[in-house]
């Protein structure tokens, strides 16, 4: 359960979406470590927002920018705290609502 132990992990274990998830379920820190692309990716922050139940709040508060103009995202984020529409581009949230 030690987060460090990522460090030694290669890039493509990093990279891999399931493999960082299930990291991420353990500890919150494991986004630290993930690679570039991973972190850009909507469809992992989809899943982080499905499958954790603080998963919208790691997505707005610590995901990458981008995710603020992601309709898909923000709609599934809304199911769980709708209040995470503050974080959304005036686009977004028009769609969302």
């Amino acid at each position: 359960r030690d987060v460090a132990a990522l460090d030694f992990a290669d890039t493509e274990q990093r990279g891999n979406a399931a493999f960082m998830l299930e990291a991420l379920k353990l500890q919150d820190v494991s986004l630290k470590r993930l690679t570039p692309a991973l972190y850009e990716d909507p469809a992992f922050w989809l899943s982080v927002v499905k499958e954790l139940p603080h998963g919208w709040s790691l997505a707005y508060e610590q995901g990458p920018v981008s995710l603020r103009d992601n309709v898909e995202v923000m709609l599934e984020a809304v199911k769980r705290n709708v209040d995470v529409l503050e974080y959304g581009t005036a686009r977004v949230r028009a769609d969302a609502s």
